[in-house]
């Protein structure tokens, strides 16, 4: 599966034990760690990785769309997924082509306005006055000082390729170990003080 990380049970096992963690509650020690490095991991990705890698329009758009999938102590397993499915994340990750919906998709010229939520609704291609389709391409005319005049505002394509440009695969897997290894000790000791308590 793109972008899991397998964490090696044997290293694991071995740092909790020089910590002095009890077997009973590795599975405990496991998810702890795992859940703390992985609100880590995802506040990495929010506040440092996609704004590195993108120009952003709105910056509270990747804060909603990453959500944090927890572990349990039956079930060792984090994931930060995309919750909102709008910004074709996965494909910024891995690269890819995106394909239209329709007959074909209209990529924006210079000549459209990008707000923070997208193409500004006044220029999607549905809503420009009098525009019409030629050679591929979309035009709509506007007023000139002696005669009207065209521009450009959209290209029809069939596809349009996605370059990878956002590492999520890459600092996800380097930000949770390290993560993991910074919370162990912690983890280990919130352990032990519930067993002792018990």
């Amino acid at each position: 599966m793109p972008g899991a990380v397998e964490i090696d049970a044997a290293d694991f096992i071995k740092a909790a034990d020089q910590l002095g963690a009890a077997a009973d509650q590795l599975p405990f020690i496991m998810s702890l760690a795992l859940n703390r490095a992985a609100l880590d991991t995802r506040q990495h990705l929010v506040q440092v990785t996609w704004p590195r890698s993108i120009v952003q329009r709105n910056p509270s758009f990747i804060r909603a769309a990453l959500r944090t999938e927890f572990s349990t102590k039956r079930d060792l397993q984090v994931s930060i997924y995309d919750a909102l499915g709008r910004a074709n994340l996965k494909a910024h990750a891995e690269g890819g082509t995106k394909v239209p919906r329709g007959r074909a998709l209209a990529v924006p010229s210079k000549n459209v306005r990008l707000t923070a939520h997208g193409v500004a609704p006044g220029q999607r291609p549905r809503n420009l006055a009098k525009a019409f389709v030629k050679d591929g391409k979309i035009y709509q005319p506007v007023a000139g000082k002696r005669r009207r005049k065209l521009r450009l505002m959209y290209f029809l394509k069939t596809s349009v390729p996605i370059k990878k440009d956002v590492p999520f695969y890459e600092d996800f897997s380097e930000q949770l170990r390290a993560g993991i290894a910074k919370h162990l000790p912690e983890a280990v000791m919130k352990a032990m003080s519930t067993r002792i308590a018990r």
